[in-house]
């Protein structure tokens, strides 16, 4: 059994052929360009979770160095205080109810200052 390969005459491609392989290349270069781009992203983002939860330090005196730990409390405790903002606000104004929305505005801004707080500075330069 003989296996009987022919060329065209010209030994050339079609135009079709070759319309139809650079289709396919492009949309297989896609196809791994997008992949890789999903696969990017994703790394990312877990990247990101990952240093949330590590301690970040500059380097120098005055780097980062305010506990992680105490920053969620303190957006936690934030949070729920803005909630109770909220609900104070919806109810009916009486007088006790101004000191206490007083009270929880000020319980808000408390918490907000601790959760963006940094740290304290040892390096200060003299006059």
């Amino acid at each position: 059994m003989e296996l009987d390969i022919t060329l065209n005459k010209t030994n050339k491609i079609s135009k079709k052929e070759l319309l139809r392989f650079i289709l396919f290349l492009l949309l297989f270069l896609g196809i791994v360009f997008s992949t890789a781009m999903f696969i990017q992203y994703m790394h990312e983002n877990n990247n990101k979770e990952q240093n949330e939860n590590k301690w970040e330090k500059n380097s120098g005196k005055s780097g980062k160095h305010k506990n992680v730990n105490a920053k969620k409390a303190a957006k936690e405790k934030w949070l729920k205080a803005k909630e109770r903002l909220q609900q104070l606000k919806q109810q009916k104004r009486t007088k006790e109810i101004a000191k206490q929305i007083r009270k929880a505005e000020n319980e808000v801004k408390h918490w907000l200052k601790k959760m963006n707080e940094t740290g304290e500075t040892h390096r200060r330069q003299g006059k």
